[in-house]
């Protein structure tokens, strides 16, 4: 496709100058900073709520919140020192909204993830900064393995009468990312193809 592209490994959960580290790595190797997506998460571990432990609890918020404000900030900080805007798009869930058993960690930190957006929205707007978050519903990946899940139910409650696929997240991204998305900022985007407007009663 014609672009550049650099790897840089890193934990940004458990390293806390990781992610500033980063940062300045790829603005040293590629110039400029301008466009941060937000996407990396714990989801596939579960336990019930009366004896969910503390430790996988913690380990959650630390991946799926903590990092993200680590990132975002070693990011925007870079944007704000550039001094032409940018832009920050975080990877929720429908799951900040809907319950099921056993993932009460991940729904608590998709639902901070949801509130971090519009708080970093508002103190990030004055200098041309938009943050905002993209919330998938049922969607074909490869953690879905570790699941036991059927995929024709998913289908049936999902009003386009899909799944969704990846380059559906990515098309919202690329928007979000986009000149033409800036005047948008502080939102929460659900794409899961009207799963969750559907009333859970109705066959």
């Amino acid at each position: 496709m014609g672009r550049r592209v650099e790897l840089f490994a890193a934990d940004f959960a458990d390293d806390p100058g990781a992610a500033a580290a980063v940062v300045e790595q790829a603005a040293r190797r590629l110039g400029r900073v301008d466009i941060l997506v937000n996407n990396a998460a714990v989801t596939t571990k579960t336990e019930p709520f009366e004896s969910h432990s503390r430790s996988l609890f913690e380990e959650t918020l630390r991946v799926n919140v903590t990092a993200v404000f680590l990132a975002s900030q070693a990011a925007a900080n870079r944007m704000i020192e550039q001094g032409q805007g940018g832009r920050i798009v975080n990877i929720g869930s429908v799951h900040a909204r809907q319950a099921a058993p056993d993932t009460m960690a991940y729904e608590t930190s998709k639902g901070a993830l949801d509130a971090f957006t519009f708080s970093a929205a508002v103190a990030l707007g004055r200098y041309g900064i938009t943050v905002n978050n993209v919330a998938p519903g049922a969607v074909v990946v490869e953690r879905y393995a570790d699941f036991d899940y059927d995929p024709a139910w998913y289908v049936s409650r999902t009003p386009i009468g899909r799944l969704g696929e990846p380059a559906d997240i990515a098309s919202t991204v690329v928007f979000l990312a986009s000149e033409e998305a800036g005047f948008i900022t502080g939102e929460t985007i659900v794409v899961d193809g009207g799963m969750s407007r559907r009333l859970p009663l109705v066959r």
